[in-house]
């Protein structure tokens, strides 16, 4: 943002010492008058960048908390994995064990 914002401060400079170059002649003027509607141009799309950078970085922020809230549920879901998967595993076998017994008997 404020690569774009130096960018448009460093064309309005220019744009200025050209003015300055050109004699007082009837171009000069309508050339002042342009310039004058450019600069207010220009000033209304800083104060725009300006909104529009911060909400960038009201985004970026937002999306970062919400990355951070989806590794702590996936830590959570990885951590109850490891622990439910064994252990149904584990009573799969047990249970066919006792129904084989019972099937036997």
């Amino acid at each position: 943002m404020t690569c774009n914002l130096r960018l448009i401060d460093d064309c309005t400079k220019i744009l200025k010492r050209t003015l300055h170059i050109v004699d007082d002649s009837e171009e000069a003027k309508v050339l002042s008058m342009t310039m004058s509607e450019l600069e207010g141009d220009i000033n209304y799309i800083q104060k725009e960048l300006g909104v529009v950078g911060k909400s960038i970085d009201k985004l970026q922020n937002e999306i970062e908390s919400q990355n951070t809230l989806q590794s702590r549920n996936t830590s959570m879901l990885t951590i109850l994995a490891a622990i439910y998967v064994p252990l149904a595993f584990v009573t799969v076998i047990l249970l066919r064990n006792e129904h084989h017994r019972r099937i036997r008997e």
